[in-house]
């Protein structure tokens, strides 16, 4: 698989999710997978899973908190997407 046609493959992926036709657990798992492919710590890619993941796009509070603690073991404190869990939070609200 080419390099470059990831970031398109999981958009894809994300795509259909969105449309219901990819059950939410499939997408996250590959979604996930494809960013760490892609660049481990892309806060766009993270930010963007967080909204995909949250109430309002057919997820729950439950889901974007086990996302965010499934990444806080391993991020550095100077990750770019070291926001993501006061993101999280401040979306909760």
């Amino acid at each position: 698989m080419a390099a470059s046609s990831v970031p398109h493959q999981e958009a894809d992926r994300l795509d259909h999710a969105r449309q219901g036709t990819v059950p939410l657990s499939a997408t996250r798992a590959v979604t996930s997978q494809g960013v760490v492919a892609r660049d481990r710590w892309h806060r766009e890619a993270h930010l963007q899973m967080l909204n995909y993941l949250s109430p309002e796009e057919g997820g729950s509070h439950v889901q974007v908190l086990d996302f965010v603690d499934s990444l806080r073991p391993h991020m550095p404190p100077n990750a770019p997407t070291a926001a993501v869990e006061l993101t999280a939070a401040v979306n909760q609200y």
